[in-house]
């Protein structure tokens, strides 16, 4: 549990998150997840494959000149945890920050809010959260934000009764979704590179038959999902013990 210090920073800064996504059993939910999915659904996705291929090849020209220059690259920090947040930030149309700060606030939020950090660690990462609320807050009132951003979205997003998305709940979808958004993509990417060169042999074979890297990653996902505390549902019937 929180500390009372960590506590009290948060409240300093305002932090409050309103139901929205996960954490919201409303008749409001269903509207604002289709709000979200919009962004996210198979075919923009399909369709920003070449804004990916783009920034990995840009990513991974880092990568190279890191080991041409010093013989080592942390994958981690310079490709699986940048590419994603990025990704994301160009979907939801994300300008004025980047990407390194706001991976480094998602980790923060996932770390105090999902980890088990001392009290001296939470009230860093106390501070840090509050720094990523004041952000999402003054994003939120911007009332420049393009329309077709997912700020934009939420701002001309109706509830049930027919009133305007209030402020507050938006900062909480933010919240959610920025952290969500791209946190557990990286994780997931940061998996894979570690299972393909632990397993021998296994590295160079992914670019060689078609659809072995697609069966590669869906492998992954069933052995060491990024979630792990997640519900899970068996396909079929299963005894354990």
């Amino acid at each position: 549990p929180l500390g009372v210090p960590a506590l009290r920073r948060l409240a300093r800064a305002g932090f409050r998150l309103g139901p929205a996504l996960a954490n919201n059993a409303t008749d409001s939910h269903p509207g604002l997840r289709r709000a979200v999915t919009r962004f996210f659904n198979a075919r923009r996705v399909e369709a920003a494959a070449p804004l990916i291929e783009r920034i990995a090849d840009e990513l991974l020209g880092t990568v190279r000149a890191e080991l041409d220059a010093t013989g080592t690259s942390d994958l981690f920090r310079a490709f699986a945890h940048t590419l994603p947040c990025r990704v994301m930030m160009e979907l939801l149309g994300v300008e004025g920050l980047d990407a390194d700060t706001l991976v480094r606030w998602s980790d923060a939020s996932l770390e105090l809010f999902w980890g088990r950090p001392s009290a001296n660690r939470q009230l860093e990462l106390a501070d840090l959260v509050a720094e990523f609320h004041t952000w999402l807050t003054g994003l939120v009132g911007d009332r420049s934000a393009s329309a077709d951003s997912f700020v934009g979205a939420l701002a001309r997003h109706r509830l049930p009764d027919g009133t305007l998305l209030d402020p507050r709940t938006a900062v909480s979808a933010c919240f959610f979704v920025f952290v969500a958004g791209q946190s557990t993509t990286g994780q997931l990417i940061s998996t894979v590179l570690r299972r393909a060169l632990a397993e021998p042999g296994l590295w160079p074979r992914p670019a060689e038959p078609a659809g072995l890297a697609e069966e590669w990653v869906e492998e992954v996902l069933r052995r060491e999902p990024p979630v792990t505390s997640w519900r899970r549902v068996t396909a079929r019937p299963v005894e354990l013990g």
